[in-house]
């Protein structure tokens, strides 16, 4: 029981990180994607790993965002990447990516993948996960209908300090 509080702790703390002030920094959603995938599971096929992060990006984009558990696929339009999506793992879209367009293949695609989003919108047209700014860190809010219907698990840690909606 212990060491279930201090995961929890140890995650609670992370997610609420100052937000990035300096240019060399990552996004602070990126690395808050980091963090996340340590604390992820499939119900039937795993993905490979390290777990492939697809996004709508430039490939100057992200810079310094690199770890064992994730790499990054960088697409040009949300078309493409939906087109592609068979590699990824998690899909990360910013806030403007995405709309009511794009809402059947949204919900299709987080059936089988973490798809993580800026704002709380991103749930209403298809997401998992809506990551939002909250005082100096990043509040998870999960889209808890759409992630009993998906292959993609999240730890109890995380549910305990997400929010469902």
């Amino acid at each position: 029981m212990m060491i279930r509080r201090l995961i929890i702790a140890m995650f609670a703390c992370l997610s609420l990180t100052p937000l990035a002030s300096s240019a060399d920094t990552i996004d602070p959603y990126l690395a808050h994607i980091k963090r996340l995938a340590h604390f992820l599971s499939w119900q039937h096929k795993t993905p490979s790993k390290p777990f492939q992060l697809c996004m709508v990006a430039t490939a100057d984009s992200a810079p310094g965002l690199t770890a064992e558990r994730l790499t990054i696929k960088r697409f040009a339009s949300v078309a493409e990447l939906f087109e592609n999506a068979d590699a990824c793992a998690i899909a990360y879209f910013k806030a403007p990516q995405i709309d009511h367009s794009w809402r059947s293949q949204l919900e299709r695609l987080s059936r089988r993948t973490l798809t993580v989003g800026q704002n709380r919108a991103f749930l209403s047209f298809g997401g998992l996960i809506a990551l939002e700014p909250l005082n100096q860190g990043i509040k998870m809010v999960v889209n808890g209908n759409l992630l009993k219907l998906s292959d993609v698990q999240l730890t109890s840690q995380v549910l305990e300090i997400a929010e469902i909606q």
